[in-house]
């Protein structure tokens, strides 16, 4: 199985190399990876491509949860892994940084509902009290104060 956090040319490229394998996706960011200019169709609809749509939080597989996070996509979702009682979260890019996260906010240029949506996505995120939250495109790891 592959969870795609969301369907933006740089997260969904390599998609195409698992013919015949789930490929996990909101409905929303399914739908809008078909508009103009969103992303690269063809690593979207690909030969082989099997498409699991969700609708919201959902257990995927035992122990890995996908949980809406939408702001910087409308249909982006962070992945949720349980393991011995502790929680890490793949926050991919519901937020950027460590940063971001703690300040419940964006650096990118955002509309206000876009801005509004990240900042209820990174409380979101903090409230299934992770023990530690990776992020796509900045390798620092974010850990609370405690753990």
């Amino acid at each position: 199985m592959v969870i795609n956090s969301h369907l933006h040319f740089d997260h969904c490229g390599n998609n195409r190399l698992f013919p015949g394998v789930p490929l996990v996706a909101q409905r929303t960011e399914y739908d809008l990876a078909h508009e103009p200019k969103y992303t690269t169709t063809e690593w979207v609809d690909f030969p082989g491509a099997d498409w699991v749509l969700i609708d919201g939080e959902e257990e995927v597989l035992p122990g890995i949860t996908v949980l809406p996070t939408p702001g910087h996509t409308a249909g982006h979702q962070s992945v949720l892994v349980r393991s011995h009682g502790q929680i890490d979260v793949m926050a991919a890019q519901a937020v950027y940084d460590p940063g971001e996260l703690k300040a419940e906010a964006s650096i990118e240029p955002l509309t206000d509902a876009e801005a509004d949506q990240t900042a209820a996505s990174a409380r979101k995120i903090k409230a299934v009290d992770p023990v530690r939250v990776f992020f796509s495109h900045d390798t620092r790891i974010w850990q609370p104060a405690g753990n």
